[in-house]
This record gives structure tokens, sequence and C-alpha cells, in this order.
């Protein structure tokens, strides 16, 4: 069993390499947590599971912005690791109390996707530095190798953390959330309802424009609405 949960890590933390590469080169959006973990709990047969926790990390982190010199935490690497080790432990459907576990275990791990990017991005001024030398020596393939140097880096680094943090989460899955006493999987049952209001309000936070609040509102319904119709279908 061991062999297979690995094998299924190691993709998907390519896959979340590459997509962790639309933060800084595509930007299409499909690095967006709510995008990127749908994708993953759909590989992994439980694309509901997937949308969840993505939409819910997409909303705590949505005031996080990279302004100026702020560095905000990957929530890419976060949501493409709460959402394979939920779904790698409960093949099939994970419990409300499973995805709830997963992110309250893996959330906190954004402090460190947040200290690599920085790191990241301190040491791209180095190649930043090299690639101005080619370019006084009109060196054309040295500037190019280095901006493709620093996109393989980014790429490696964050599958790397992604694959570290899916193992993690889901050794606590399978070892520790089964261990949980019922009133700690009740709890985190009901957590999973609650969630999403704490995203909202997250959400709601960043809108400066009262007028679009009962847009935002109404409209959040209505995704609730169509949603739970078309998955008790």
């Amino acid at each position: 069993m061991f062999p297979q949960l690995l094998t299924k890590a190691l993709i998907v933390s390519g896959v979340g390499g590459l997509l962790c590469l639309d933060r800084v080169v595509l930007q299409a959006m499909i690095s967006r947590p709510v995008v990127a973990g749908t994708l993953v709990g759909l590989c992994g047969g439980d694309a509901y599971t997937g949308l969840y926790i993505g939409a819910v990390i997409e909303l705590l982190w949505l005031d996080r912005l990279p302004v100026g010199t702020y560095v905000p935490p990957n929530e890419t690497i976060i949501a493409v690791a709460a959402a394979a080790a939920a779904v790698m432990a409960a093949p099939g459907k994970a419990s409300h109390g499973l995805a709830a576990f997963s992110i309250l275990v893996l959330v906190p791990a954004g402090f460190l996707t947040q200290a690599v990017d920085a790191w990241i991005v301190s040491s791209n001024d180095v190649l930043s530095k090299a690639a101005e030398r080619d370019a006084a020596e009109a060196d054309l393939k040295g500037i190019a190798g280095k901006h493709l140097f620093a996109i393989f880096r980014y790429a490696v680094v964050s599958a790397a953390l992604i694959l570290v943090l899916t193992l993690a989460g889901l050794a606590l899955a399978l070892t520790l959330y089964p261990a949980l006493p019922p009133f700690a999987v009740r709890a985190l049952t009901w957590g999973y309802y609650a969630f999403p209001l704490v995203g909202i309000a997250v959400a709601l936070n960043t809108i400066n424009h009262r007028g679009l609040i009962p847009v935002f509102s109404g409209a959040f319904l209505i995704l609730v609405i169509v949603w739970e119709w078309l998955h008790g279908s």
C-alpha cells in the first residue's frame, strides 16, 4: 500500500509543481486553490472534497496579496497538499471531518511556504545581477539560461514542498485521525461547515465597495445551492 501512496504523492507533487509555475510565469489563474484543489480531487476520484478544500483555502487567504515587497503564503501548495492528503487517505469520498482535519493540520504550513518563497525571491537577485552582466556582454544565451533556471528551480522547490507536506498530512490522516475520540470527530465535522463562514468573512473584509457585498453573497448562495443540488442528484 505504501509504494502506491508514495507513487501517487510523487505524481501529485509533480503536477502541483507545474501548477505553481502559473503564479510566476503564466498567471492564467489555474494555480488558484479552488482550481488546483479541484484538479487534485478530480484526479483522485473525489472532486467534491478537492473543491471544498480549495475553496476554503482560497477564501482564507483571499486578502493576502503580493503587494510591494510582501510575499504571501503559497496557498497553491497548501491546497494541493491538503486535497491530496484527504483524497488519498479516503479513496472515493473523504468524510467531512477528514476534510476539515486535512485543512487544520496543513494550513499552518503556510508560514513555511511563505519563508521558502521569500528565499526564492531574494535568491533571484543573484540571478538578476548575473543576467545584467550577461546583458553587458551581449550574452543572450546566458540571460535565457538564468531565466530558465529560475523557473526550473521554482517548480522543483514547489514540488518538493508539496511532496513533503502531502506525505506528512497523509501520515496524520491515516494514523492520528482514526485515533481521535468521537467528540473530536464531531467537532471537526462542525468545523467543516464553519470554515466557509470564516472564509466568507475574510472575503467580505476585502470588498471596499459596500454595494458589492449583497451581490457577492447572493452569487455565493446561488452557487452553493446549485452545487448541492448537482451533488445530491
